[in-house]
């Protein structure tokens, strides 16, 4: 959840950048660390989601 919000926080800086200059902000999301964001997040949320509910699974205790 936290490379989501950090994506958006930084698309949302450079679209703000590039309205105050006019320029292309959002070029700078092409750049080298910022285009692993998105290619590694939804494997990364569902790696950590299936991580934890068999963990959650595992604490559970047997029914009698």
């Amino acid at each position: 959840m936290l490379d989501i919000v950090d994506v958006m926080v930084i698309a949302v800086m450079n679209a703000m950048k590039s309205l105050n200059n006019a320029g292309s902000g959002e070029l700078e999301m092409t750049i080298f660390p910022f285009v692993w964001f998105p290619a590694f997040a939804p494997a990364t949320i569902l790696f950590l989601h299936i991580a934890v509910f068999r963990k959650l699974q595992l604490l559970k205790p047997p029914r009698q």
